[in-house]
């Protein structure tokens, strides 16, 4: 009889295990989705082909420190800790280097992102690292490929073969020749960047419908408004005669 009882015990003991993986992976599949803890990093499949570590994925794929994500014919945006969009154009490859929530590093290995980066308590500054360049940011929008960086809002500190600059709203840094030059952005990279502000717009309206948190659901509200405002300030711009933005060397 004693046997028996401790056979029992086991058991019982055997199947709480099991529900307690079974319920660690259930919020680890959904709370992404749909519940109100803050995820480090996740991505979006927003069309054609996209790979994790070398297969291919669909819909929201969480991502966790060292993945390689690869778009091939396309699309698909990164949000890290919830404040921090980063929209992968077609054949691009990038690497989340390091998930720290003070400052956040993706690798981007070749290819062309573009990054809005909303400003929360705890996260100081977000970087990206090309074969020769680093972008960091407190608070603002940008799109970086090789060797160039264009800025849309805000201050980006912008490292190129070892100069550091300091580019404002609508400033380019690039190297050309072989010689790194600075300049205003033209109207049509100011175009492109309405289109991944709308781009944007559209992927906030995506998670606000399956979002199940009515306070995250009223914070995606209010960042499609000032993502549209944005793009008003990108028509506000481009329909004056503007000067250079200055362009600051801190080297």
């Amino acid at each position: 009889m004693a046997k028996i009882k401790k056979q029992r015990r086991i058991f019982f003991l055997i199947v709480s295990v099991l529900l307690v993986l079974l319920l660690i992976n259930f919020i680890a599949l959904y709370y992404p989705i749909f519940g109100s803890l803050v995820i480090q990093a996740q991505l979006h499949v927003e069309s054609g082909v996209v790979l994790v570590n070398s297969k291919a994925v669909t819909g929201i794929i969480q991502l966790y420190q060292g993945d390689v994500i690869q778009t091939k014919n396309g699309f698909g945006t990164i949000i890290l800790y919830e404040h921090i969009w980063t929209g992968l154009q077609n054949n691009t490859t990038i690497i989340i280097d390091d998930l720290t929530k003070q400052h956040p590093q993706i690798k981007q290995e070749s290819g062309t992102t573009w990054t809005k980066f909303i400003k929360v308590l705890g996260i100081n500054g977000f970087s990206v690292a090309t074969s020769n360049t680093v972008a960091s940011v407190r608070a603002t929008a940008f799109e970086i490929s090789d060797n160039k960086l264009i800025a849309s809002e805000g201050e980006v500190e912008y490292i190129i073969d070892g100069r550091k600059f300091i580019v404002p709203a609508f400033g380019v840094v690039e190297k050309k020749n072989g010689v790194v030059q600075t300049r205003t952005a033209t109207i049509f990279e100011q175009d492109n960047f309405k289109a991944y502000f709308e781009r944007l717009i559209n992927e906030l309206k995506f998670f606000q419908r399956i979002q199940k948190s009515q306070d995250k659901s009223k914070e995606l509200s209010e960042l499609i408004i000032k993502i549209d405002k944005n793009i008003k300030e990108i028509n506000s711009f481009g329909s004056v005669d503007n000067s250079q933005p200055e362009v600051l060397t801190a080297d």
